[in-house]
């Protein structure tokens, strides 16, 4: 028989079906990949906006906390008199008693500003929790994804190469007919 002009050899085409296999599964891998990000992307955007908006949140609480004591401060700072009025209550106790009084009230006012910024970060927490819920339930559906994938992958590397008639030259001279034939 000889030569096959235009015919590649055997080995060069299972070579060729073996990496066109592999490029066809890092496709299939790329393109999960590609589309779990998508699932996440909404909820990565979610989750910055959340985080400035909190932050936000916390912040404004702190200035309006920090005026209001700068006010209160200065309210009880304004019930000790002074001068002559300020001698004489210092002598009777009623300066002592301001002070007293001023100091449960800054304690109070303390106590008062610590429990709003633990409520308003409950309430952050609790809505990050519902954010992250959400997330979890996406990512656990893509790990269960990535898995039939990789299972699927395995089964499809695991298979063995196909048996194509004609790739090997010994199958082709063995299948070959005599052609057509001169003898009657």
């Amino acid at each position: 028989m000889g030569d096959t002009p235009g015919l590649e050899p055997a080995a060069d085409v299972g070579a060729w079906l073996q990496s066109r296999k592999t490029d066809q599964v890092k496709g299939y891998i790329n393109q999960v990949k590609d589309q779990h990000r998508k699932d996440l992307l909404p909820f990565i955007n979610e989750r910055a906006q959340m985080v400035m908006a909190q932050r936000q949140e916390r912040d404004d609480l702190k200035t309006k906390q920090y005026q209001r004591w700068i006010a209160e401060t200065k309210a009880r700072q304004e019930r000790l008199n002074k001068g002559l009025r300020g001698i004489f209550d210092r002598l009777t106790g009623a300066h002592s008693a301001t002070i007293k009084l001023n100091e449960r009230e800054a304690l109070n006012c303390l106590h008062r500003d610590q429990e709003q910024r633990d409520r308003l970060i409950l309430a952050q927490m609790t809505e990050r929790k519902d954010l992250q819920t959400r997330a979890r339930t996406i990512r656990d559906r893509h790990k269960v994804e990535r898995q039939h994938l990789a299972k699927t992958i395995a089964t499809y590397l695991k298979r063995p190469k196909p048996n194509i008639p004609g790739l090997d030259h010994a199958s082709r001279q063995r299948n070959r007919s005599p052609g057509l034939s001169f003898d009657r």
